[in-house]
């Protein structure tokens, strides 16, 4: 039977989010916890999240919780409001699972925190036996030993690892594997954590740019935020616009030494997914409404491009230029012979 629900407003003071209780009289650990439930599961119902019948029932599952993760007091509080679906499964299950992501063997992939977190992405996990998500997870990992992998940002921003077939994830390691050393290929996922949203040929037209056509080292590419999870014409369009504005400084081909010089600006600047902060630091000398006339202008180039060409055909940006001078020149050489003949 679970303890009657009482309001405590009159005896506690809610402060932020993550509900720390501050009580004017001293209790001990065993009351603060059922304080501290009593006030999340009051929140859960003012944020209309639950309502008020089924709150009673909710405040021994909230106070078990508390218990279970002490530890983590904050996180497991701030869990609990964020994503209160994890309150329909038994407080048991849900240190289960946690426990099941924390720990391969001896090692230790996430901590207690990064796992409620993981939880709070993606609840449904939950839903799955056990032995099931202990065995994918043992085959995810077993797979994965040749590589060094950031489980805790990997897992947390692609949940559905859990349920896909984990042979589809080691090919795309493979494949990434050939561009990246294993140490750079850790940076590249923790960076990227969205990578594998795409397919493997999108993410290499795009690091094929970055290294040959800006000139960036895959050492850069790998400890860039978003360095290869926007979209192609992202990184093309920030491109050009400082190549032909003059601001982009490739480095010198024919450098020797141990630290070598790098393109200017800084490739994590031109990352920025901010357009406003990408020309105040990139090209402060220019304005955003330039750099948006500059966009308009290259979908307009593309759109033409696409009118003029089969999608089969792959067009270079130097057939396109020899293209336009082509139709340029014979438009204003028609326009001579016409004066002539006048």
């Amino acid at each position: 039977m679970h303890r009657q629900f009482v309001p405590l407003l009159s005896r506690r003071i809610l402060h932020d989010r993550n509900v720390k209780i501050f009580s004017f009289e001293k209790c001990s650990a065993a009351e603060q916890i059922q304080n501290d439930a009593d006030s999340i599961v009051q929140k859960l119902v003012w944020e209309k999240k639950t309502s008020l019948e089924k709150s009673q029932a909710l405040g021994g599952k909230v106070e078990e919780l508390l218990r279970l993760f002490q530890s983590s007091e904050n996180t497991i509080k701030s869990v609990i409001l964020n994503t209160p679906e994890i309150l329909k499964y038994s407080p048991s299950t849900v240190k289960d699972i946690s426990r099941v992501f924390r720990f391969h063997g001896d090692l230790e992939i996430m901590t207690e925190e990064e796992t409620l977190h993981l939880l709070e992405c993606c609840p449904d996990i939950l839903h799955i036996e056990q032995t099931k998500v202990e065995r994918q997870i043992s085959s995810l990992f077993g797979r994965t030993s040749n590589f060094r992998v950031p489980w805790n940002v990997v897992l947390t921003e692609n949940p559905e690892l859990i349920s896909q077939d984990v042979r589809a994830f080691t090919q795309f390691l493979d494949k990434l594997r050939k561009y990246f050393s294993k140490e750079d290929l850790y940076h590249l996922l923790k960076n990227n954590p969205r990578i594998f949203d795409e397919n493997f040929e999108s993410i290499e037209k795009k690091i094929k740019f970055i290294l040959y056509r800006m000139n960036v080292s895959l050492n850069r590419i790998s400890r860039t935020r978003e360095s290869v999870t926007m979209p192609l014409d992202f990184y093309q369009t920030r491109y050009d616009f400082l190549l032909r504005s003059g601001l982009y400084k490739p480095p010198d081909p024919n450098q020797k030494g141990m630290k070598l010089s790098e393109a200017k600006p800084h490739f994590s600047n031109i990352c920025d997914p901010n357009d406003s902060e990408f020309i105040r630091v990139c090209a402060p000398m220019l304005s955003l409404e330039e750099y948006n006339v500059f966009k308009t202008l290259m979908y307009t180039e593309q759109e033409e491009r696409r009118t003029i060409f089969t999608e089969t055909e792959v067009l270079s940006d130097q057939d396109f230029l020899r293209y336009e001078d082509e139709n340029f020149n014979t438009y204003h050489k028609g326009k001579k012979k016409k004066k002539k003949q006048k």
